[in-house]
C-alpha cells in the first residue's frame, strides 16, 4: 500500500526545498510558429520560427527573456534540428543537430551547473544509416557571436551504440540544487539509464531496471511502444512514465541517489477494445493528481488521485472528444499553475489544416483538485493563428533547489575555504592524494551518495593517500576537519 501523501506533507517539502525566483521556463517555443511569454501579467502571445511535429524545447534567462530555441524545419525533415537565437536567427553553428522532430521528448535544454553562458542541449536521434535510437549533447555558449550564441561543440555521443532508446528524455535537479540527473529509457527493456551533470561534466550513472517492459512493437496492441511522455514532480519525488502500448507507471525518486522505487502500475490489466493509446502525461502542481492523455482511438484525458490508498481505482474519466481525427499531445505545467495539452488535427505532417481544435491549447485550470473539479477547458486558449501539432516544450522544474537536511546535501556542500587543500588524481582508480598548504588534516571520512561514511581516516598529516581500489563506481565525498573548520571535497571513482 502506498503512503498518502497529506496537504502537511505538501507544506513539509515546500520547507525543506531550498526554492529559488527564476523565470527559465516562461517562454514557449513549439508547434507552427507559437510563442507563449509568461509573465505577471498575464501571457504574451507571439511567433517563432518553429514547425515541429513532436520535439521542440526553448529556455529563457532568469529574468523570463528568451535565450534560444530548437526546431525542425520541415523543408529539411530528415536533415535533423536547429537552434535558433532569441532573434528567430540560426544560431552559429546551430544546424543539423542530431535529433529528429517526431520524437516525443526529443530535446532537453539544461544549464551547465555554475555556468551562466553554457547550456547542454540534450537529443535523442540517429547516427548517419543507424536503426539505434541514441542520446546526444551539443553545447552552447550564449555570450559567443556577439551574444547572440554558438554552438561550440555538437552531436557528442553518450549513450552506447548498440543501445536502442525509446521518446523519453527528461531532468530533474539533484538534492544539492546545483546538478542535473538526465534520465532516458531503453526499448525492448524496463531498464533506465541516467546521467549526472555536474560542474565537471557529465557523467554516467549506473542503469537500473524496474517497472514495466517498453516494447518497441506491441504485437498485443498492433502499435509501437516507444512513444510517449516522462515527467518528474514538481517536487522532484516522483517519476511518472507513460507509452502508446498502454503503461502508465510512477515510481518514488530519491534525488540524492537517483536510485526509483515503490513502482506504482496504473496500466488497465484487462484493456478494452480499441484499447487507450498514452502519450501525455503531468503531475498536478502539488503533486497529488496525475493526468494521462490518450491519442488513440481518440482523445481522452484521465486523473489518478495519489491520495488515496488505491490510486488506481480512482481513474476518472475527465474528457472524451471522440474524434479520430484529433489526437490529445503533450502535456506542460505553465509557470501560472495550469497545466497545458496540445492537440494534433489530421493524420498527417507537415500539413495544412486548420480547426479550431489545432489553433487553440486546452487547459487544465484548477490541476490540485480532484476529479471534474479540475475544470479541464477543451481548445480553451486561442493562440492567435499559430497552430499547435502533438508538442510542447519540454521544460524541467528549473526552479527546484537544495533538498535542505538532505544527507548528501550536506555532504556535497563545497566551500570556497577549500582553496588551500586539493585533491588528486580525479578522477581516481586505486587511491586519491589530500594534501594541504598549511594545516593538518586532523580526521577525513569518505561518504558515499547517501551520506554513509565508507572510509576514514585519523589524519593528523598534511598529506594523506587513502587506497580506493575496494570502492565501487561512483561519486564520493571526502570531508575533512582542519583546525579551521570542516571542508568537503568531491571526487569520482572509475
Amino acid at each position: 500500500m502506498r503512503k498518502k501523501i497529506s496537504l502537511g506533507a505538501v507544506f513539509f517539502f515546500l520547507f525543506i526545498l531550498k526554492l529559488t525566483a527564476q523565470y527559465q521556463a516562461n517562454t514557449w517555443c513549439f508547434g507552427d510558429s507559437a510563442k507563449l511569454h509568461f509573465h505577471s501579467g498575464g501571457i504574451t502571445i507571439g511567433s517563432c520560427i518553429t514547425n515541429t511535429l513532436e520535439a521542440s524545447a526553448s529556455i529563457s534567462d532568469t529574468n523570463g527573456n528568451l535565450l534560444f530555441y530548437i526546431s525542425s524545419d520541415v523543408l529539411a525533415f530528415n536533415d535533423g534540428m536547429r537552434i535558433y537565437n532569441q532573434n528567430d536567427q540560426q544560431m552559429q553553428f546551430g544546424d543539423s543537430i542530431l535529433s529528429n522532430p517526431s520524437v516525443t521528448q526529443g530535446v532537453l535544454i539544461l544549464p551547465v551547473p555554475l555556468d551562466s553562458s553554457r547550456f547542454y542541449l540534450f537529443s535523442l536521434g540517429f547516427q548517419s544509416l543507424s536503426s539505434i535510437q541514441q542520446l546526444f549533447y551539443s553545447i552552447v555558449d550564449i555570450t559567443q557571436n556577439g551574444g547572440q550564441g554558438a554552438v561550440i561543440s555538437k552531436n557528442n555521443v553518450l549513450s552506447p551504440a548498440a543501445l536502442n532508446l525509446t521518446e523519453k528524455l527528461n531532468a530533474v535537479k539533484h538534492a544539492n540544487g546545483r546538478d542535473w540527473w538526465v534520465f532516458v529509457h531503453g526499448a525492448n527493456t524496463n531498464t533506465f539509464y541516467k546521467y549526472l551533470v555536474t560542474p565537471s561534466g557529465i557523467i554516467p550513472y549506473p542503469s537500473q531496471s524496474i517497472g514495466s517492459m517498453h516494447d518497441y512493437f506491441s504485437s498485443a496492441m498492433n502499435i509501437s511502444g516507444v512513444a510517449g511522455e516522462m515527467e518528474f514532480s514538481q517536487y522532484g519525488d516522483k517519476l511518472l512514465v507513460v507509452n502508446t502500448a498502454g503503461i502508465i507507471n510512477i515510481f518514488d525518486f530519491d534525488r540524492c541517489t537517483g536510485i526509483l522505487s515503490n513502482w506504482l502500475d496504473l496500466s488497465p490489466s484487462n484493456p478494452v477494445t480499441p484499447a487507450d493509446t498514452y502519450y501525455g502525461c503531468s503531475f498536478s502542481p502539488d503533486g497529488t493528481k496525475v493526468y494521462i492523455s490518450s491519442v488513440l482511438p481518440h482523445g481522452k484525458l484521465f486523473q489518478f488521485d495519489l491520495n488515496s490508498p488505491t490510486p488506481l481505482s480512482t481513474k476518472t474519466l475527465i474528457y472524451n472528444n471522440n474524434n479520430d481525427s484529433v489526437m490529445l499531445g503533450q502535456q506542460q505545467l505553465g509557470p501560472n499553475g495550469r497545466i497545458y495539452l496540445a492537440s494534433f488535427f489530421g493524420l498527417s505532417f507537415p500539413n495544412n489544416l486548420y480547426d479550431f481544435t489545432n489553433t487553440h491549447l486546452s487547459v487544465i485550470t484548477q490541476p490540485n483538485s480532484a476529479g471534474l473539479a479540475c475544470s479541464f477547458q477543451p481548445y480553451s486558449f486561442y493562440l492567435e493563428g499559430k497552430r499547435c501539432y502533438a508538442d510542447l516544450p519540454n521544460l524541467p522544474n528549473y526552479n527546484l533547489g537544495a533538498w535542505v537536511g538532505n544527507p548528501c546535501w550536506a555532504a556535497s556542500e563545497e566551500h570556497s575555504s577549500q582553496q588551500n587543500i586539493s585533491l588528486f588524481p580525479n578522477p581516481s582508480n586505486e587511491a586519491i592524494t589530500i594534501t594541504t598548504n598549511n594545516e593538518k588534516i586532523l580526521s577525513l571520512n569518505i561518504l558515499n551518495l547517501l551520506g554513509c561514511t565508507v572510509l576514514e581516516n585519523n589524519g593528523n598529516q598534511n598529506k594523506i593517500t587513502i587506497d580506493t581500489s575496494t570502492l565501487s563506481k561512483g561519486i564520493y565525498f571526502v570531508q575533512m576537519k582542519t583546525a579551521n573548520g570542516i571542508a568537503v571535497k568531491k571526487f569520482v571513482k572509475q
